[in-house]
């Protein structure tokens, strides 16, 4: 018998167990079929326990065979970091036996060759460590309770404060007193004017003044990122219509913290025309932030409506509108905030790396928000729009969404070297999960047998063991990735 354990199993098999055991026995006195199969000498049964099987007696057994053994996929910890080979032995690997070096494996994920694919390591959820008291928790209380008590009040330092206990709820996962609170927030921004752009011009020159407007323009856009962020496409409940809004983005963070005067632009860029001297030149990430959210408002709002205007392949359809919009804000970015190392190590030292890779990964996944729906298995009232397309052009979408889906895997892996800081946004968790998603459903629903759906799989195989590791990064202090990563096991099992 080639697995590790002869007792049966009153329990049936799941996912985890053809992690554990690599070919199911059929117990058979003599020889098992699958012995028989591999055309080896079947050792028989053993009551030795998995975890002191001795892994030398199953090489031996192969090698007597001459045949080669089956072995896990994925390289040893030192193999890894060095790029080289492995031969993924166990417990050491042939390279790590050579150099005369300790042999690891990361056992936090399980990749198996063949039809296999990564299973996190949770283990008992009962068993998981608790995320103890949720930081901010007793100031998030007393402060709530002053806002409701005196909520006649209306001042922009209470109205920050009001942004504050918006975000905390949100990242404890406190939906019903976020949604309540926001509100309140947008109606007291709005009775204040907020909107309005009267602060894009402060009535002197004197620093504190423009810093207070500068102030009161940020503040504003808050409130607008978070209502847009709790509506999430259902445009019923969106409490600001962006077309009001006439106040100017913020500006770049040199001239806010310099506290310099200057001019930006409005939400939506200037197509036609000559725009103020400099005045995208003022932008900063945030201003790039709140356009990317506004796009992303849409798309939600396209893949929920059954009617839209015209099929996706239309080239005037709001699909391939939002699609040119998304290709605009790249083509518009300034060359610092565009992704390389260099200014990924300018953006650390600036202290915004976890803006700078939240800001990417957002853009990534609103590429996939908008293509997802050309996938199986998502069941968007717009994805009913992709019956009769042209040849191509749905397979085209569900490549595009693939490789979007992908590119966020690489930003995880090159944020591992910068540390929690580089994933503080509060998104990440949740694309890391969607992003899962999406190469999963792609390889098993769209890729077509031959040789590129090998190449997929190891692509596979490895995006999901960074994003997974991304996850457990930051499930530490996070409670949305702590559930992704309980949800992922489930997906993988209802999708393969």
């Amino acid at each position: 018998m080639i697995p590790y354990s002869s007792s049966k199993r009153s329990e049936p098999i799941t996912i985890s167990d053809f992690v554990i055991y690599q070919v199911k026995c059929d117990e058979r006195p003599g020889a098992c079929s699958n012995c028989q199969k591999l055309d080896i000498d079947c050792p028989g049964y053993s009551p030795i326990n998995p975890s002191e099987a001795p892994e030398e007696t199953v090489s031996a057994i192969f090698a007597r065979a001459g045949r080669k053994r089956r072995r896990m996929v994925g390289s040893c910890v030192d193999c890894r970091a060095s790029k080289s080979k492995c031969s993924s032995d166990r417990p050491t690997c042939e390279r790590c036996a050579k150099r005369g070096i300790t042999c690891e494996y990361d056992e936090t994920l399980r990749v198996l060759e063949g039809r296999s694919l990564v299973i996190p390591d949770a283990g008992n959820p009962n068993d998981r460590p608790s995320l103890g008291p949720i930081p901010g928790d007793q100031w998030a209380k007393k402060a709530q309770n002053i806002m409701v008590t005196n909520f006649a009040e209306i001042s922009p330092e209470r109205l920050m404060a009001l942004v504050l206990l918006c975000e905390h709820h949100s990242r404890t996962q406190q939906s019903r007193e976020c949604f309540m609170l926001s509100a309140f927030l947008i109606r007291a921004a709005q009775a204040l004017d907020l909107d309005m752009g009267q602060e894009d011009a402060p009535k002197t020159q004197d620093p504190d003044a423009i810093t207070e407007c500068e102030a009161r323009r940020r503040l504003m856009w808050s409130c607008y990122i978070i209502d847009l962020l709790l509506c999430s496409g259902v445009k019923r409940l969106m409490l600001w219509d962006p077309m009001n809004i006439k106040a100017q983005l913020p500006c770049q963070e040199r001239n806010y913290t310099l506290q310099i005067l200057c001019e930006t632009e409005s939400l939506y860029p200037i197509r036609t025309g000559s725009p103020s001297v400099g005045s995208s030149d003022n932008l900063g990430i945030e201003a790039y932030f709140i356009r990317l959210f506004h796009i992303r408002g849409k798309v939600l709002e396209q893949i929920r409506n059954p009617n839209p205007y015209g099929p996706p392949w239309s080239t005037s359809s709001p699909f391939q509108n939002l699609t040119d919009e998304l290709v605009d804000w790249e083509n518009t970015l300034p060359d610092s905030l565009l992704f390389n190392n260099s200014n990924v190590y300018v953006r650390r030292e600036c202290r915004q790396l976890g803006a700078f890779f939240g800001l990417h990964l957002v853009y990534h996944q609103v590429f996939c928000d908008l293509y997802r729906i050309s996938l199986p298995g998502y069941p968007f009232p717009a994805a009913a729009t992709f019956n009769g397309a042209p040849d191509g052009f749905v397979a085209q979408c569900q490549s595009a969404c693939n490789v979007h889906a992908a590119r966020i895997s690489e930003i995880f892996e090159m944020s591992f070297t910068h540390g929690w800081k580089a994933l503080v946004e509060p998104m990440c968790s949740v694309i890391a999960f969607e992003s899962s998603k999406h190469q999963i459903v792609y390889f098993t629903a769209c890729s077509s047998p031959g040789p590129e759906r090998r190449k997929l799989w190891d692509a596979l195989a490895c995006n999901l063991a960074v994003n997974i590791k991304a996850l457990n990064d930051i499930r530490g202090y996070s409670r949305a990735a702590e559930e992704c990563v309980g949800f992922l096991p489930l997906f993988l099992g209802e999708w393969y």
